[in-house]
């Protein structure tokens, strides 16, 4: 159930080669988003409340969001502020820091093509839902293309111009301030004039493209660049390639983190939170095996935990606890009940809320 003026967040997964994904993205994704709001005359919170996000996900710049939210939450707030051009304008306020430690691989990297080879190699630690990649023209030019992966959006325009925004200045850090693309594309029609286009990317624009990206010098790509430094960039590549989360001591509780965060989507499932930490399933069962837990019994264990907090704590509908829960059926989270507390939701919380108020009256009494 919904509260009043809350948009229900349709977070859709797309195939992949072991089950079904939901895509996410770190919450530093919208870094610079309330800011924005806040100048154009707005309020960031009600934005917010409408994608289902909350202030606590987005002060935990390393956490993971649905990107169908931060999609929406874009598209609301280019319409809702009169503002076509959100999407350009927030990526004027992000760098490629928002990337995570992925920025660091880059930033010491050797040539810009080195860099964004290792974007590309480790985007799955920053989104699911975007694929970068350099394809070549020839004459001596090769494209910058970012490729959209998230499926069932209802509005694209402004998540391909925040990332493409981004990418251009990503590019300017990694090639020089000098640096202008020969042509950069959209695959949606211009959103503004075509001038203020030009102006922001500092080259033609092709529009209702079959593509997002930039066409780009080779010699830009390949020329030294003169912060590099080697070794370090290789120390970052290679903690990225073991996965940035590795079988230590707290990856059970990372793991946890994670299901936490996709419970409410419904999608709590270990290939989306295997995918979350960019490797695939089996190898998140096995970085599980030598703590003595499952995926499933760590999803359990926090259902349970969620539930007796909803349970005692709040007044919310039952099938609203079920749907936080990520349960497709309302019978489901009362067979658990059963299992877990020996009761279904409605008896347990009636239950609780006696044995509450007895023990406030036992205290007030002995204080008394």
């Amino acid at each position: 159930m919904e509260s009043p003026g809350t948009v229900g967040l349709a977070v859709q997964g797309r195939p992949c080669p072991y089950g079904y994904v939901v895509d996410f993205v770190r919450a530093s994704a919208l870094k610079g988003f309330a800011s924005l709001v806040l100048e154009l005359g707005g309020d960031p919170e009600p934005l917010f409340a409408r994608v289902q996000l909350t202030a606590e996900q987005l002060e935990q710049q390393d956490s993971f969001v649905p990107f169908a939210a931060l999609a929406q939450s874009l598209e609301y707030a280019a319409g809702e502020l009169d503002c076509p051009d959100f999407g350009r304008r927030l990526a004027r306020r992000q760098s490629i820091d928002i990337l995570g430690p992925v920025a660091l691989a880059a930033r010491y990297s050797r040539t810009a093509e080195e860099a964004i080879h290792r974007m590309a190699r480790h985007m799955p630690t920053y989104t699911t839902a975007l694929r970068t990649s350099l394809v070549e023209l020839g004459e001596g030019r090769r494209r910058y293309v970012v490729e959209l992966r998230a499926r069932g959006l209802p509005g694209t325009s402004q998540i391909h111009e925040l990332a493409l925004g981004v990418s251009h200045g990503i590019a300017k850090l990694l090639m020089g301030p000098t640096f202008r693309p020969l042509r950069a594309s959209l695959p949606h029609s211009a959103l503004g004039t075509e001038a203020s286009y030009r102006e922001y990317f500092d080259c033609p624009v092709t529009f209702d493209a079959d593509h997002c990206g930039f066409d780009i010098r080779g010699e830009d790509l390949t020329r030294q660049r003169p912060t590099a430094d080697p070794l370090v960039g290789e120390l970052v590549e290679q903690y990225l390639r073991e996965g940035a989360v590795r079988a230590d001591d707290d990856l059970p509780d990372r793991v946890r983190s994670l299901v936490v965060q996709t419970l409410p989507t419904g999608r709590a499932h270990v290939g989306a939170v295997a995918s979350l930490l960019g490797v695939h399933p089996r190898t998140l069962h096995r970085w599980l095996a030598p703590f003595g837990v499952t995926f499933d019994a760590l999803v359990d264990d926090v259902r349970r935990e969620r539930a007796e907090h909803y349970l005692r704590h709040s007044a919310l509908p039952i099938s609203s606890i079920s749907d936080l829960l990520g349960y497709t059926q309302q019978s489901g989270f009362t067979r658990a009940c059963h299992r877990w507390f020996g009761g279904p939701p409605l008896k347990l919380r009636r239950a609780w809320a006696t044995e509450q108020r007895r023990s406030g009256a036992r205290a007030k009494k002995a204080l008394s």
